[in-house]
């Protein structure tokens, strides 16, 4: 499922994610504390809360999720186990984490969904897609483009901790 949004290119997407990266006070040579980056989000990103819930409160293919509250407030939802893997370093999990600070944060620089409609068959765009864009900045802030430059797939994996089909993405772009 997927929503319409205000376009964003690359280009933009790797400047958010210095953007972003400055706003938690970590360099691009770091792997990100995601457990830390969470913890911070109230402070950095002004109306939006974290809550870790049991895994039965989210459906059971949803890792995590951003809910729009009104007043432009947000929630991000994480499930419990989620942030159990997250805490111990997996990849995939940390990711999860990571995509929906970026959608809290794309709303906030106004990629806000335009319209509440379901999408299953790529309809929209990638770069007016809400996903993609989530998608995109994650991948850009756990892997800055600079930075891993010259890299291999494992390279990146061991220093960034992400998955290596994340890393394996990271070099197509």
């Amino acid at each position: 499922m997927d929503y319409l949004c205000k376009p964003a290119s690359r280009i933009l997407l790797r400047s958010y994610a210095q953007s972003l990266r400055k706003m938690f006070d970590f360099s691009n040579d770091c792997c990100i504390d995601v457990i830390s980056m969470l913890d911070r989000v109230p402070d950095v990103l002004p109306g939006v809360r974290c809550d870790v819930l049991e895994d039965s409160a989210l459906p059971k293919n949803v890792p995590a999720a951003t809910t729009l509250l009104p007043n432009d407030k947000m929630i991000i939802k994480i499930k419990d186990s989620t942030y159990q893997h997250a805490l111990r370093g997996s990849g995939g999990y940390r990711s999860h984490i990571v995509h929906e600070i970026c959608h809290a944060f794309l709303i906030k620089q106004g990629h806000r969904p335009l319209i509440a409609r379901k999408f299953n068959d790529g309809e929209i765009p990638a770069y007016r897609a809400a996903e993609w864009q989530a998608k995109a900045l994650c991948g850009e802030v756990m892997m800055p483009y600079e930075a891993t430059k010259g890299m291999t797939a494992e390279e990146i994996t061991d220093k960034y901790q992400v998955s290596l089909a994340a890393a394996q993405q990271r070099l197509r772009y």
